[in-house]
């Protein structure tokens, strides 16, 4: 078909607009957990493994510690310690820590003192146990939060190559039985974490879960622990490892053993409360500006390839063109088949075998709005909220 000089030219310039923009979506379809994966590769093969101290703090967890403490404490590794703060409990942690203590000899518990004036009490628990430590490298983990492997401990050191100071793991919740949000809190920190552990790979860390994290001791005291942001009730750790994340000396263990199980949150408020104390720790964050834009366009994307087929199909309504529409369909499957491929074989990786081939395009398409009305939320809520009250 011959078309006239003028629409011709039009037509090319439209296809070649077009021809641009898919190719940016599906690079990014291809590189989503690309870094990730490439790390997996490289793991390490010696058999050397550093003692370890394992840092709990609990707050009224004694129901949560007499469940998963029992099972981090048998793990297969030669040397470590689990050492728990209680942080002023008033129910039965106390005692639940004295019985396992008396089975378990790697065990011991300390507690936080009774004036916290300038610093947040979790602050000041993580502060206790980790100066406590014996060992060199120090894990962090919650009440919560139970092992997803006896080889955790092992899986986490593998990672620990040259002049690595940080090693991040993957945290997330079991599945609930009967929950309508569950599916969606469960795949909003997977997706996430993949985007986090990726960029920790390649450049330096943004965002970590406090349930998995590994750093030498060395480092939490060279940068004074967590002397800065003392005024911050939460964001401790995420704080600590985003300030002290250089390029290489941060690792992801991305094996499945290397992952952590938390426990259903006992009110679905607490999620959403975890989520208005991260959108405060955000502000404190180091390449926040970079990371926000990068996650933003990332937000548009799936809303771009929509744009792109519907302009391709109006290309055939205005132009003489029967291919418009074909051809921006089949770019739009082969984007979904990609995205689909890449982000269950990332999340495959971290050890995630539940399935969220239905769910994932509903999720990307939902996302905005669910962190705009965040947002929101967060912006309504007084920001003494957030802060340590001095008594």
């Amino acid at each position: 078909m011959t078309l006239p000089e003028g629409q011709t030219e039009l037509l090319i310039t439209v296809c070649t607009a077009l021809c641009l923009v898919w190719t940016a979506i599906l690079y990014t379809a291809c590189s989503f957990g690309r870094a990730l994966r490439a790390s997996a590769r490289h793991r390490k093969n010696d058999t050397s493994l550093p003692p370890l101290s394992v840092v709990i703090t609990a707050h009224n967890q004694g129901k949560q510690l007499s469940r998963n403490l029992p099972i981090l404490l048998q793990q297969h590794y030669p040397d470590y310690e689990v050492i728990v703060v209680n942080d002023h409990s008033n129910d039965n942690t106390e005692d639940v820590l004295k019985q396992l203590e008396l089975r378990y000899p790697q065990l011991r518990h300390t507690f936080t003192p009774s004036s916290t004036r300038y610093i947040s009490p979790k602050r000041l628990a993580l502060t206790v146990g980790i100066r406590s430590a014996i060992h060199e490298w120090v894990v962090l983990t919650d009440a919560d939060c139970r092992p997803a492997s006896p080889h955790w401990l092992s899986r986490l050191t593998e990672s620990i190559i040259g002049r690595t100071d940080i090693v991040l793991g993957y945290v997330n919740y079991r599945m609930p039985p009967h929950y309508p949000k569950g599916r969606r809190m469960i795949i909003f920190r997977l997706y996430h974490q993949l985007l986090n552990l990726n960029r920790a790979v390649r450049h330096t860390v943004y965002k970590a879960e406090a349930g998995n994290i590994a750093f030498r001791k060395a480092l939490f005291m060279e940068n004074r622990g967590f002397a800065d942001h003392q005024h911050l009730l939460a964001g401790a750790e995420e704080l600590f490892v985003n300030h002290t994340s250089v390029t290489g000396n941060t690792a992801v263990a991305s094996a499945p053993e290397a992952a952590v199980i938390q426990e259903w949150p006992t009110a679905p408020r607490l999620w959403e409360q975890d989520r208005m104390y991260y959108m405060e720790t955000r502000k404190h964050l180091r390449h926040k500006r970079a990371f926000r834009w990068a996650y933003d366009c990332k937000l548009l994307v799936p809303y771009i390839a929509l744009a792109a087929v519907g302009a391709g199909c109006l290309t055939d309504m205005i132009l003489p063109w029967p291919g418009g529409s074909i051809a921006s369909v089949l770019l739009y499957l082969i984007y979904m088949t990609i995205q689909h491929h890449t982000f269950h074989r990332s999340a495959r990786l971290l050890g995630e075998t539940r399935s969220f081939h239905l769910l994932l395009p509903f999720f990307q398409i939902a996302l905005p709005f669910w962190q705009a009305a965040s947002r929101l939320r967060h912006l309504r809520m007084p920001h003494s909220t957030f802060l340590k009250k001095n008594l």
